[in-house]
């Protein structure tokens, strides 16, 4: 188990330097523990998205979150959460929050 632990921490390292250009910095307690916090609690493949659906729809929409660093993507979670499904929803146009 701890060998997948760190293939799937490793995918999402892979897949934030696709959307930043470089690696997540910082130690353990900034990326590699939110990392497998999240992926465990929601699954790599959610997390991936998240963060691709965020980077994607960040500027027709001020009120996704920004985020620094895996540990500010947890913290964050579920305003990112909430903006995808009002996204899904339609109940969010042009900005307004309703």
């Amino acid at each position: 188990m701890h060998q997948l632990g760190n293939l799937k921490t490793q995918s999402f390292k892979e897949t934030w330097k696709k959307l930043y250009g470089k690696y997540p910095t910082g130690g353990a307690k900034l990326v590699d523990y939110p990392i497998k916090r999240l992926v465990k609690a929601y699954t790599l493949e959610k997390v991936c998205g998240a963060i691709i659906w965020a980077e994607a729809n960040r500027k027709n929409n001020q009120f996704i979150p920004t985020f620094n660093n895996p540990l500010d993507l947890e913290r964050k979670w579920n305003s990112l959460v909430t903006q995808a499904r009002k996204e899904k929803n339609g109940t969010e146009k042009r900005g307004i929050r309703l």
